[in-house]
C-alpha cells in the first residue's frame, strides 16, 4: 500500500524503505565482511581465481603457496578456496605471498587478513615495506605466534611491542580470526590494530626504517613462518589492502 514519503506525498506512490547493514552486502558478495570497513580498498583477494595476483616465494624448508578447496578436518575461513602457506619443519622456513603496488603519496595503509587457526598450525606474519613520495621509507606489520598465544608488531623491535598476549597456546578447537593493522608512514608509527572486534591503540609503537629507495612503491608480504616444528599449513582465507585510513 502507499506510504508517506520524504517529499510530503508529492509522488503518486510511496515506497517502504529498509535499512541494510553494509556488512550483509559484503557477506553476499565475498562470503565475509571486513572488520571495520575503513580506508579505501586497494586490493582484495579471496583466492577464487587462483594466485595470479601475487609472487609466490618460499625459503628454508617452506613450500610455495598453493590453492586448496577441500579439507574435511580443517574448514576454511572463506569458501570455496583457501591459500595454504606451509613453511615446513625447518626453523626460519617460509611460505610467502608478495604483491607490489604503487601507492604514491598516501600515508596511512591497512593490512587485513582472515585465517583459520588452532594450536597445530604454523605462525603467520604480514608486512608492508613502503617509501611514500616526499616521505621516509618504513616497514611494519604484525606477527601471530600460535604456540605462545600472542600477536606483536612486525618486524621485531626492542623491546618487543605486544598487541595481544595471553601467554598460552591457541586452543585445539579450530576457529576463524580476522586481524587488521593500520600504519602511518608519515609519522613512522603504527596507528591501531583490530583483532576481531577488539580495538587496540598502538599509536606509540614505531615502524622500522626501511632501505626502500623507489618513491611511492610498496611491497606487501603474507607469510607462513616455521619455528622448526612440523605443523599444519596456515589457512589464509583472504587478504585486503587499504589506503587513506582514518
Amino acid at each position: 500500500m502507499p506510504r508517506g514519503t520524504p517529499d510530503g506525498n508529492a509522488t503518486i506512490y510511496g515506497y517502504a524503505v529498509k535499512e541494510i547493514d553494509p556488512a550483509a552486502i559484503y557477506q553476499y558478495l565475498w562470503g565475509f565482511s571486513p572488520i571495520d570497513g575503513a580506508g579505501r580498498l586497494v586490493y582484495l583477494d579471496t583466492f577464487n581465481c587462483g594466485l595470479g595476483g601475487f609472487r609466490l616465494l618460499s625459503s628454508g624448508g617452506g613450500l610455495d603457496p598453493v590453492i586448496s578447496n577441500q579439507d574435511s578436518t580443517f574448514p576454511f575461513f572463506v569458501p570455496p578456496n583457501v591459500c595454504n602457506l606451509d613453511p615446513g619443519g625447518t626453523n626460519d622456513g617460509r611460505s610467502q605471498l608478495a604483491r607490489e603496488l604503487f601507492f604514491g603519496k598516501t600515508k596511512r595503509i591497512g593490512l587485513e587478513v582472515g585465517l583459520t587457526v588452532n594450536n597445530s598450525v604454523h605462525d603467520f606474519f604480514c608486512q608492508c615495506d613502503y617509501n611514500p613520495v616526499s616521505g621516509s621509507p618504513y616497514t611494519g606489520g604484525f606477527y601471530l605466534n600460535v604456540q605462545n598465544g600472542y600477536i606483536r608488531t612486525s618486524p621485531e623491535t626492542t623491546p618487543i611491542q605486544y598487541i595481544y598476549q595471553n601467554g598460552a597456546a591457541f586452543p585445539t578447537n579450530i576457529f576463524m580470526i580476522q586481524i587488521k593493522i593500520v600504519m602511518d608512514f608519515s609519522t613512522g608509527k603504527f596507528v591501531r590494530a583490530l583483532i576481531g572486534d577488539q580495538l587496540f591503540d598502538i599509536s606509540d609503537y614505531p615502524l622500522s626504517p626501511s632501505s626502500s629507495s623507489l618513491e611511492g612503491y610498496a611491497t606487501t608480504f603474507f607469510s607462513g613462518y616455521s619455528l622448526g616444528t612440523a605443523l599444519n599449513p596456515v589457512k589464509l582465507g583472504y587478504v585486503l589492502i587499504t589506503k587513506d585510513e582514518p
